[in-house]
């Protein structure tokens, strides 16, 4: 099946491709002992059955470098698949009892990017553009800092949200407005959220504020202009359940 993908982040297949195959390469121990990064764990569901029962050969430090981002995305697909990786694409087929942290779950979805972030790239367009029209947005720049780098999506079933993810940049392969729409997620589950459960999703200037206080600031959003074509709403900046706060691999169409 062809692929056209909007958002694929490398680091992570090949982190859960080399553990899949039973080969790491020392570029990626670096880069976790660096970073932190790697896996909270390994993914909990498959992985250790897939583990056990393929015979794949291990992929190598060469190899990774020279395959492309989506022939590695193939190959760790082709391993889920055969491990029954779960599809969902309606609401009512999720069992949130069921599904648990480092679960992997392809979802047939609907993406909406979060106002927080589409405000955030505006900016950051008007910025490009403010000298050539010997403008100055010096008191703006700083707005995406605020809330991080990263670009914050909601996917949604029948309308539903049912999954909360933060992007990285460097691994998107479209625009904000391509990124929204119909699409397929392949996504791992980090934390899910219980009906009536609301958690912050991410911070402010570094602080940790109680969803309380979020809600306050997105009021302060209220009198944004009509022009700018979207909204800020809660769920830019609270996670409510039933749903899961997810880390995503992969979208595409």
């Amino acid at each position: 099946m062809l692929r056209e993908y909007v958002y694929l982040d490398r680091n992570r297949v090949e982190d859960f491709l080399s553990q899949l195959e039973g080969g790491v390469s020392e570029n990626i121990r670096q880069s976790e002992t660096a970073t932190g990064a790697g896996l909270e764990g390994g993914i909990n569901v498959g992985v250790a059955r897939i583990g056990a029962s393929l015979t794949a050969p291990s992929i190598s430090q060469d190899e990774l470098r020279r395959t492309t981002d989506v022939s590695l995305f193939n190959r760790l697909h082709l391993h889920l698949q055969r491990d029954d990786l779960r599809v969902v694409s309606d609401a009512d087929n999720l069992n949130w009892s069921l599904i648990k942290p480092g679960s992997l779950l392809e979802l047939g979805c609907v993406v909406v990017v979060s106002g927080i972030s589409k405000l955030s790239q505006t900016l950051s367009d008007m910025g490009a553009i403010a000298p050539v029209l010997g403008k100055s947005l010096d008191g703006m720049e700083g707005f995406g800092a605020l809330f991080g780098g990263d670009v914050g999506v909601r996917y949604l079933l029948d309308d539903k949200i049912v999954a909360y993810s933060n992007l990285d940049p460097d691994s998107m392969r479209a625009n904000l407005s391509e990124l929204e729409g119909e699409c397929t997620a392949l996504v791992r589950i980090r934390k899910v959220l219980r009906t009536g459960k609301r958690t912050p999703l991410r911070s402010v200037a570094g602080m940790k504020l109680d969803v309380a206080k979020l809600e306050d600031l997105i009021t302060r959003f209220d009198g944004a202009p009509a022009e700018l074509g979207f909204k800020f709403v809660p769920d830019d900046l609270i996670a409510s359940g039933p749903s899961a706060i997810v880390t995503t691999v992969a979208i595409y169409r």
